[in-house]
């Protein structure tokens, strides 16, 4: 009897090996490369005047997005509003649109979106370069707000190309959060922000599964001693 148990412990514990290695599948709840805006787009600021060709210049933000403080710009290469396709201070090429977050007003911006979410555990995710066009570095703090604060100061040097970061946070409840993007300094020229997005984290169902299995087990060794 022995034998037998310790025999189907090993295979429940198997199961929960080749199990939570394909458990731990995240699921996007919320993503944004920021490619989907209209370039000059007047429900988010349009043309900065005195420019002959379509910009957005002092974003006002669009889909979700606000600017909280300061300004940003949204440049790159997308679609301009009206139609055809327009280059707006493209600094890193094959990326689409992306945001300056320190746009053209000598304050550094403050990018932030609101999000509803369910209790459980989540990773924020999101792409970001340095300025491309002066040596001084920008600091950029990224807060999410999820009744205790997470913030995190990530610095940025001029030539340092898009690196994808991650932040875990923790929902103990059902909330509406809000995650920023700050960028210090004032000079119109900051780090540039794409490909943000939030997933949520699943418990791995094989931990179910290991966890069914030993009270089977233990169930059954019982009946069997008695």
């Amino acid at each position: 009897m022995k034998k037998w148990f310790t025999s189907a412990f090993v295979i429940v514990c198997l199961a929960f090996t080749v199990g939570i290695t394909g458990a731990w599948g995240s699921t996007t709840v919320f993503s944004d490369n920021f490619d989907s805006y209209l370039i000059g787009d007047p429900a988010s600021g349009g043309t900065l005047p005195g420019w002959d060709v379509p910009n957005s210049l002092n974003w006002k933000g669009a889909g979700g997005w606000y600017v909280s403080a300061g300004s940003v710009d949204l440049i790159g290469t997308g679609t301009a509003y009206g139609g055809g396709t327009v280059s707006s201070w493209d600094l890193i090429h094959g990326n689409g649109l992306y945001i300056d977050l320190d746009g053209t007003t000598n304050q550094g911006g403050t990018l932030a979106h609101d999000l509803s979410l369910q209790a459980g555990k989540y990773v924020l995710t999101f792409d970001l370069a340095g300025n491309q066009r002066i040596s001084t570095p920008d600091l950029v703090t990224i807060h999410v707000s999820v009744g205790t604060f997470v913030d995190q100061v990530i610095t940025r040097n001029m030539t340092d190309p898009f690196t994808t970061y991650s932040i875990p946070f923790t929902l103990p409840g059902a909330s509406t959060i809000t995650f920023s993007f700050a960028n210090a300094g004032g000079d119109n020229q900051g780090a540039l922000l794409d490909r943000v997005s939030v997933s949520a984290v699943p418990i791995p169902g094989a931990i179910w599964l290991l966890g069914s299995g030993l009270v089977a087990l233990i169930g059954a060794r019982r009946k069997c001693r008695a």
